[in-house]
């Protein structure tokens, strides 16, 4: 699929599609990569988290570098493909790096949040010498990745939606010298090593939840090795969140002997309820990015949000602004009053199906948007089995209904 900007943007002539208005053919789906398989490729650039990433940060690893913008829907149904990846090949000397094209750094912050999106990130607006300038020549198609040897030699380059198979030949051809998660300058060696390493226990928890089949005994195993200075990192929550949502979805075999397993390792057991315990709470004056208290100006504006949504009789809005309230600002006022309305919305079974149902037909678009991404790729069995999840496991949703038009059915 091809990726324009949205529209009254204007972009550098040098190589770039101009303003949407002014475009008499579309931007490509691939980028016109200045560099050819085979050529040194030295990447050096600030992330987003203002820690120095250079060429040696990635040396011994295969690197992916995926340049993307939240404004294009191609880029935004690759995430999910993107994070699977980096999930299976955790731990295997595998470094992803997102490069976002966005002229609004705060906007693409924002989205990274937003969209959980995976890897190391660097705002293309914010550096000295912005990447697209520096990497490509002629018209720009995103999404776009490039494939980097251990030593920096470019292997491949196209949509991410075809990178697993070049990265799985890869890992053959060319295998990572180094593993571990990639260290960047800005914070000490050990604070990253053990929070890296715990956001990789926790992560490969989420994957073994995830499985099918899933890996029970080892998801108890891997809880037990999450210290418990870990527990309130906001990606180790984040992975927590996603292993609950896998076991309260486990087929009724396999949540049996789940309960065996937990009888069987008691120590397993109550380390894993300690920390989907921990997941679900906040941490007091913690705010969206894990470091910094919510601003009170912020929190009454959301919570002047959720009253009006209450008023309206917009009762989905209002129960998730009252939600975000009490799980970001506990110990507020308004986290006092917020929580007397979640009480109340929560104890109304038929809303909180209401409330499920929306989530359902979230994570039904989610698995539809993947299928579509398969499709753009080109990948079409991949697709077809994407398409053909969502018609089985989210039945009478509208993603259902369009999965089914896209198989033909």
């Amino acid at each position: 699929m091809t990726a324009k900007p949205p529209p009254g943007l204007v972009v550098r002539l040098a190589g770039w599609c101009v303003g949407a208005w002014l475009l008499t053919t579309p931007c490509p789906a691939a980028a016109d990569s200045r560099f050819a398989p085979g050529d040194t490729v030295r990447l050096d650039a600030v992330t987003a988290d203002n820690l120095a990433l250079g060429r040696d940060t990635l040396d011994g690893r295969l690197s992916a570098v995926v340049f993307w913008a939240s404004w294009s829907e191609p880029c935004l149904a690759a995430l999910p493909t993107l994070r699977n990846l980096e999930e299976q090949h955790q731990g295997d000397g595998f470094a992803l790096v997102m490069v976002a094209l966005d002229r609004d750094p705060a906007g693409a912050k924002r989205a990274i949040h937003e969209q959980d999106a995976p890897g190391l990130h660097i705002l293309n607006a914010e550096q000295p010498d912005t990447l697209h300038d520096r990497f490509f020549e002629g018209r720009y198609g995103i999404p776009h990745a490039l494939l980097l040897a251990p030593d920096g030699t470019l292997l491949w380059q196209g949509h991410p939606g075809r990178l697993a198979p070049e990265l799985a030949a890869a890992m053959e051809s060319h295998p990572p010298t180094t593993t571990g998660p990639p260290e960047l300058r800005g914070v000490t060696a050990a604070d990253r090593a053990a929070m890296a390493g715990a956001e990789a226990t926790a992560k490969a928890a989420a994957v073994a939840a995830a499985a099918d089949p899933p890996d029970l005994r080892g998801l108890l195993q891997l809880a037990q090795r999450l210290p418990g200075e870990s527990l309130d990192q906001p990606k180790v929550k984040a992975f927590g969140r996603s292993v609950r949502s896998s076991l309260d979805r486990l087929r009724p075999d396999y949540a049996a002997v789940f309960g065996q397993y937990r009888d069987l390792d008691p120590d397993g057991a109550a380390a894993l309820d300690r920390w989907l315990d921990a997941a679900q709470r906040s941490v007091s004056g913690v705010g969206e990015d894990g470091g910094e208290a919510v601003d009170p100006d912020r929190l009454a504006a959301r919570f002047a949000q959720a009253e009006q949504a209450r008023a309206a009789g917009d009762d989905p809005a209002a129960y998730e602004l009252y939600r975000w309230i009490v799980d970001r600002a506990p110990g507020t006022d308004e986290a006092l009053l917020a929580e007397d309305a979640v009480v109340v919305y929560e104890a109304d079974e038929a809303f909180m199906k209401q409330i499920a149902s929306q989530g359902q037909e979230k994570e039904a678009y989610d698995l539809l948007m993947l299928g579509r991404n398969f499709q753009a790729a080109e990948m079409t069995v991949q697709a077809r089995a994407a398409f053909r999840r969502v018609i089985d496991e989210f039945p009478g949703t509208r993603a259902a209904e369009e999965a089914a038009a896209a198989l033909g059915e």
